[in-house]
């Protein structure tokens, strides 16, 4: 589903509050593919999914807004409801510069920029702060 309003809210109503952050970078598109090749069904979604951000970008980057084209994409970040099979769900390019920094540097800087662009009440609740089964710490 492409970043329209109606996009938007089926992926807020799918989410009931709670995202997961997921980067992708060039080199882990061989491991998704590896995983659709042993029969993970949810691999293949994936990967259709981090293919096209990848050879399709939108305008900006998704973590410093900095133009974008195709080949120029150095990872993809994937935002989607916390739920097991999320059906949901938003993908964008980031670029080479922003790419180099670790995992979690560059989840604070999506968050950062989804906050600003999209998300003004985004929280970031760190895995640490959930319990095993079930709530918050």
């Amino acid at each position: 589903m492409k970043n329209s309003e109606a996009g938007m809210n089926a992926l807020h109503a799918e989410a009931g509050g709670t995202l997961a952050f997921a980067i992708y970078r060039a080199a882990q598109v061989g491991q998704l593919l590896g995983r659709v090749i042993l029969g993970d069904d949810r691999a293949g979604p994936l990967l259709r999914v981090v293919q096209q951000a990848m050879s399709n970008p939108q305008p900006g980057c998704m973590c410093c807004d900095r133009d974008m084209a195709a080949g120029k994409v150095a990872a993809v970040a994937i935002v989607a409801p916390d739920v097991p099979a999320p059906r949901h769900g938003l993908a964008g390019a980031i670029c080479a510069a922003c790419a180099v920094e670790t995992d979690t540097a560059l989840t604070e800087k999506l968050c950062a920029f989804l906050k600003k662009s999209a998300w003004p009440d985004l929280r970031v609740i760190s895995p640490v702060q959930l319990q095993p089964k079930g709530g918050r710490a």
